[in-house]
């Protein structure tokens, strides 16, 4: 880099023109590396991941016990997900009861406990 003389009472200006640009995935290298570099980024990072595969794991979990489709599935053609034939018995249709229960019941009684507390305008 060079720099050229003083133009406007004492601030100089640097000529980056002739420098090469910087590759992005220099700069993510540098970055990542500063980020583990430290035991304060170390243990940052490992929590935040820790926390996001607890959560994606949880959110899965939820997802497959009340999902609706999931939950009928054995009460309407008799297998699993996996194809496998199953015997309907009190867990299925108590998973089935709970899917029904927060994705129909629930919302309902919700819907109409908003409707019948507003004002009418």
């Amino acid at each position: 880099m060079t720099t050229t003389g003083p133009h406007h009472e004492g601030e100089l200006v640097i000529d980056t023109t002739h420098t090469a640009a910087v590759p992005f995935s220099r700069l993510v290298r540098v970055e990542l590396r500063k980020m583990v570099n430290t035991r304060s980024g170390f243990w940052l990072l490992s929590i935040t991941f820790a926390l996001l595969m607890l959560t994606a794991a949880l959110v899965l979990l939820v997802t497959a016990l009340t999902d609706q489709t999931i939950a009928s599935m054995p009460l309407a053609e008799g297998t699993n997900l996996m194809g496998e034939p199953v015997d309907i018995g009190g867990t299925e249709w108590a998973q089935f009861s709970v899917a029904t229960l927060i994705w129909v019941v629930l919302p309902l009684v919700l819907g109409a406990m908003r409707v019948r507390s507003s004002e009418v305008k």
